[in-house]
């Protein structure tokens, strides 16, 4: 599957919690993807202020304004690729509303954004809202980019996200590529098809043979995943899900034994905030993805949705498995 050109970039700034280590990572990612251009939108809140301060310094905010971008414009300048035009946009408005507008912008073709605990709300609006791909930055410096985790799910998303991981390997020196898929078992899939007491001993039986079946269907398919793309020392893992487990135990502890840099995950579907946050688990940086790169992919001007696709399995093959 080919990948969309990432030329133009934007970078949403909330003018009150900027960040050095956000804006340093920022320009590593562009110096290695080399993208045309970058734009910087910074939105700052209006000033509560008393009429009298108004009437005394009416360009009170205009200046500190000016003088953050001037700040942001000498930490860019001499620093950023020589070949990649940027601009700088200064607004006043609510951050919130204003950075997810901008996000709906169709010529942009990457949203890049502050992952840390002052941008929650921030963040979970632009991927809902955006017209395109997400790149959650860590507000910590990324020295080497080594380590990539991909959940898949084995179905068409997955091939996007191993074309973005593609284009992280070929920019960066990768050492390591993990995908991590996680599925529901047996349990789950029986539960939805038992309609009458007569057939609970029958369908009860055939539990562990289905539980089997998943299994190697799951081996299959991350082998074959392996093969077809073949990544720098490629791992493969599949954890299977038991009742009453949530999706954010084994994804974050995964990403606390593999200790990713950059964790690739599909957004489809239409419940928009649940594909990204994955439960609670984006709201604690124990689990590691504060501390990593969060890219959510999505075609260009598709609506993002929640990420089902993680446990995702064709109703009708898990029937056939039971009743074959």
């Amino acid at each position: 599957m080919d990948m969309e050109k990432l030329n133009k970039w934007m970078v949403g700034i909330d003018g009150r919690n900027s960040s050095e280590a956000v804006l340093w990572n920022i320009i590593d990612l562009a110096n290695h993807f080399k993208p045309e251009s970058i734009t910087f939108i910074c939105v700052f809140q209006e000033l509560d202020l008393p009429n009298e301060i108004w009437s005394k310094f009416p360009d009170l905010q205009t200046t500190q304004m000016q003088d953050f971008g001037h700040k942001l414009s000498g930490s860019v300048s001499g620093v950023l690729d020589d070949s990649i035009e940027y601009t700088i946009e200064l607004n006043v408005g609510n951050p919130l509303t204003e950075l997810s507008k901008k996000s709906q912008q169709p010529e942009f073709d990457l949203i890049l954004i502050g992952n840390d605990k002052n941008h929650y709300k921030l963040r979970d609006r632009v991927i809902k809202k955006s017209s395109c791909s997400v790149l959650l930055v860590p507000d910590q410096k990324i020295d080497k980019l080594q380590n990539i985790l991909m959940p898949i799910d084995h179905y068409d998303y997955s091939q996007r996200i191993a074309s973005v991981a593609r284009q992280f390997v070929d920019c960066y020196q990768v050492e390591k590529v993990k995908a991590l898929h996680i599925y529901q078992d047996a349990f789950h899939y029986l539960n939805l098809i038992l309609e009458s007491p007569y057939e609970v001993e029958e369908i009860l039986q055939k539990r562990k043979e289905l539980d089997d079946q998943l299994q190697s269907y799951a081996l299959y398919k991350t082998k074959e995943f392996a093969e077809n793309h073949k990544f720098p020392g490629f791992e493969g893992e599949i954890i299977k899900m038991g009742k009453g487990v949530n999706i954010d135990m084994p994804l974050a502890k995964s990403t606390t034994n593999y200790k990713p840099d950059l964790i690739i995950i599909e957004a489809k579907g239409k419940a928009a905030s649940s594909a990204y946050l994955l439960g609670n688990m984006t709201e604690s940086s124990e689990n590691g993805l504060v501390q990593s790169y969060l890219y959510i992919v999505k075609a260009k001007r598709e609506p993002v949705g929640v990420l089902k696709s993680l446990l995702r399995l064709d109703y009708r093959a898990v029937t056939n498995l039971i009743y074959s």
